[in-house]
Parts: structure tokens; sequence; C-alpha cells
């Protein structure tokens, strides 16, 4: 299979599992940040929790959530774990890749994931001991904007809503 990250056009992304701290101004919810190298910053959008987690997803095992867009972050966090400065909380990672931009707009981001993850294999593979194996996962991701129309039908920019669809192949 082709690896898409080998693409020339392939930037980085991560997926930080976001617990928030006494200082949070945004939420004092856990959420997911997905964030995507892009112009020297990270574009990112935040998620509630899947109920399973993004880490454990399996094939055919499509996620459509709910995000908010948020402002762009410092590519600092491509490669950060650990405590966010004035009382924010923490972040942990749970998916890191590059990815291949399909499309993207003012209401739109559409991309193509690509990430190996280290997978125990055989007889033992439920205990520490089975064999470890690289397995390259690509997801489809798309993030956009939605409308709702007002009380005489028309769009209204001041009801809109960000949806995250994402779906996993191999």
């Amino acid at each position: 299979m082709a690896n898409s990250s080998h693409h020339a056009d392939a930037k980085r992304f991560v997926v930080l599992f976001h617990q928030p701290g006494i200082a949070s101004k945004r939420t004092a919810k856990p959420h997911y940040d997905w964030m995507f190298e892009f112009g020297g910053q990270l574009l990112t959008w935040a998620t509630a929790p899947t109920e399973l987690g993004i880490e454990s997803m399996q094939v055919g095992d499509p996620i459509e959530a709910d995000c908010e867009p948020l402002p762009p972050h410092r590519l600092d966090y491509l490669d950060y774990e650990g405590e966010v400065s004035g009382g924010r909380g923490s972040v942990t990672r749970r998916l890191a890749g590059h990815y291949v931009l399909k499309q993207f707009g003012n209401d739109l981001f559409h991309a193509e994931l690509t990430w190996t993850q280290q997978v125990r294999t055989g007889v033992e593979a439920s205990r520490a001991s089975g064999t470890l194996a690289s397995r390259v996962w690509v997801a489809q991701l798309s993030i956009y904007r939605r409308f709702f129309p007002d009380d005489d039908g028309r769009l209204a920019e001041s009801r809109e809503s960000w949806l995250l669809r994402f779906s996993l192949g191999r």
C-alpha cells in the first residue's frame, strides 16, 4: 500500500487529549484538540472525547462530532505532552502522523491522515509478551461549517456549527 505520508505535500498533525486545569477559560471538560500544521502554525479544532477513545477505533468505526474552531496554536504542540502553562491543564498525545490536504476553504478542511501504530501480534498479543509490529493507518477527515436557517428561512451565520467526520481505513 502506498503511504501518503511520504507525499511531497504531507504535513504533520497531532490529536491531543486535553485535561483542562483550574485556569482553563474555554471549558472545564476534557476534550480532544485536533491540530494540523499549516502556514507556520497549527490549525486547531476541539471535540468531546469519543466513547472508546480514538486510539481504540477499528476500521469502519466512524467518528462524527460537533467541533469548535480554536485559535491557531504553536508548532511546539506537535511534539509536546505534559502540563500546559498557566494552570491550563495537561495534554497527552493520542495520534500523530502526517496529512495531505485534499480541500481547504473558509468552511471546509478535508485531509487524508496517515500514521503508524505499534501493535502486539501473535498468540500472546493480549499480554505484554506479544510480538510488536507496525501498522499503518489511513483515515479521511473532514471538518466543515454548517449553517442553520433563521426563523424566516434564510441561512444565518449567527446560527452555525462545525462538524468533524473521521473515518478509519487501512
